[in-house]
């Protein structure tokens, strides 16, 4: 009985922790990723290539890479926040880009996702054509 006892409190204590030290690595539970940093736009020959520092947080799993199109004149929505891709690199090639000299905006969300699932504020960035 005593050790069914110590058992379940050990598990309680367990459940409860909010912070895991494995060496020289702390690992917050139930804490988001930090969101992406230093995110960059580059149109290059047909592509627009998207740039970020790296996620070095143990936990790391992958980003998530969201696009929205609009015109602005007219103003007309394209495409809604649509996922286009997850990564585990710090960069993202978008080869499905039409150049027009009509003021079309492509906006980029990218969030971090740890293994979790838990998942970090959106990074912002728009490319106007």
């Amino acid at each position: 009985m005593k050790k069914l006892l110590i058992i379940i409190l050990f598990s309680n204590i367990i459940i409860s922790c909010t912070q895991i030290k494995i060496g020289n690595i702390n690992e917050d539970l139930g804490v988001p990723p930090d969101r992406p940093s230093n995110l960059t736009i580059q149109y290059v020959g047909n592509d627009l290539i998207l740039d970020w520092s790296d996620n070095i947080e143990s936990d790391f799993k992958e980003y998530q890479i969201y696009r929205e199109i609009t015109r602005s004149s007219p103003y007309l929505l394209i495409e809604k926040n649509k996922l286009l891709s997850t990564t585990s690199v710090s960069y993202f090639i978008d080869n499905n880009v039409t150049y027009t000299n009509n003021n079309y905006r492509y906006e980029y969300e990218i969030r971090a996702v740890d293994l979790e699932g838990l998942k970090s504020a959106y990074r912002f960035k728009s490319y106007w054509f």
